[in-house]
């Protein structure tokens, strides 16, 4: 068991916007240079983007049902 305490949000939502940022533009830049009619560029871009469109992220706690962040958004009553 860790006898150390989490990080402050502060010190870790900084580096998590820069990072997040980062991934952006990146993504940007890639589809950014798609041409539809040049398949070489698809695939390139195919590539490049893989290893994000391939990645799960761990949850920092197992989803439950109950938790309110995660459930389905409810449409207001029509009045």
């Amino acid at each position: 068991m860790r006898s150390e305490s989490a990080p402050p949000t502060g010190v870790v939502k900084e580096p998590l916007l820069r990072l997040q940022e980062a991934l952006r533009k990146y993504v940007l830049q890639v589809i950014a240079q798609v041409e539809e009619d040049d398949p070489a560029s698809v695939q390139l871009a195919d590539e490049l983007l893989a290893p994000l469109s391939e990645w799960q992220s761990r949850a920092a706690k197992p989803a439950t049902p109950q938790d309110p962040a995660l459930a389905e958004p409810t449409a207001p009553d029509p009045a």
